[in-house]
């Protein structure tokens, strides 16, 4: 599916950023980040249902390119395997409803947005940037590209930007993304 529209290129000096403060931020945040896991660990001992991947994923488009977008995992194993899946895509949003499909770390991770901590991997193998438009799953992204919004497929997508700072409001990410 290519957009009627040219890519956006980021300057050589923007990846030399991304990089840059993608380390320094993983430094500076990396006991934090122990500390999550041994979270993370303690609980998969004492809470049978919590146990299962560390990381979530699932294939979201930036710049026109399917990449693996990762998190946390922050529901139970339980919770991924019966959530309604369409064309291999599991919409976490109404899993987040009920607090039950949530591990104990999911919702305090969930809440202050640090279950986006390992998107910082993505940022330095190039899949996203710091500051771009968010990315969406691919099925999202194509009923967005037929509605004609083709951010996803012009730039390279982000960890924040303008819908990520409206997160709570209630910002439509298509209209954020038009006005982009």
């Amino acid at each position: 599916m290519s957009s009627p529209y040219k890519t956006v290129d980021l300057p050589v000096l923007k990846r030399v950023f991304d990089l840059f403060f993608s380390l320094l931020l993983l430094l500076a945040l990396s006991p934090l980040i122990l500390f999550i896991l041994v979270w993370i660990i303690l609980e998969w001992i004492f809470v049978p249902a919590s146990r299962g991947p560390l990381f979530y994923k699932e294939k979201r488009i930036s710049k026109g390119g399917e990449f693996d977008f990762f998190k946390f995992r922050i529901f139970t194993k339980e919770a991924l395997k019966n959530a309604p899946n369409e064309n291999g895509i599991i919409h976490t949003k109404p899993l987040e409803q009920e607090k039950k499909n949530m591990t104990y770390y999911g919702r305090f991770l969930k809440q202050v947005y640090m279950d986006e901590l390992p998107q910082f991997f993505n940022i330095i193998k190039g899949d996203m940037t710091l500051i771009g438009p968010r990315p969406t799953n691919v099925e999202n992204c194509k009923r967005m590209y037929n509605n004609g919004t083709y951010t996803k497929f012009r730039m390279k997508c982000g960890l924040t930007g303008p819908y990520q700072i409206l997160k709570g409001t209630d910002a439509n990410q298509k209209q954020v993304d038009q006005n982009y």
